[in-house]
């Protein structure tokens, strides 16, 4: 039997995917740190788009052609799950290599302190 149902067009296929991709999103991020978008987003303009750590400017989710640095991500506790700030992929992936401890941060400046200007 032949589908009745019509195709869409262009414009509406474009439109019906970035719904689809919107709603992914969504669930993904309530699955992942509980929250909902408009709290990310309320996170994102409370820290005005900028890495809580570097100060560099930041989008919410990626654009064509642009690099994982510029984009956000959700920095949260792996220990209590509780959500810290939003951080670029830089950053976020620095404290994961540290593994989160203030010791080895600490140690990390003092190294760079004592060897910044050594000739």
């Amino acid at each position: 039997m032949k589908s009745t149902r019509k195709p869409f067009c262009k414009d509406c296929s474009k439109e019906r995917n970035k719904k689809d991709r919107e709603n992914i999103r969504n669930r993904n991020i309530r699955w992942k740190y509980g929250i909902e978008y408009s709290d990310l987003l309320d996170m994102y303009k409370s820290q005005d788009g900028k890495c809580a750590i570097c100060n560099i400017d930041m989008d919410l989710f990626y654009q064509d052609g642009e690099t994982k640095h510029t984009v956000c991500h959700v920095d949260h506790n792996h220990n209590t799950d509780i959500i810290r700030g939003l951080l670029c992929s830089e950053c976020n992936t620095g404290l994961g290599k540290f593994k989160d401890n203030v010791d080895f941060l600490q140690s990390a400046i003092d190294y760079l302190e004592e060897t910044i200007n050594v000739d």
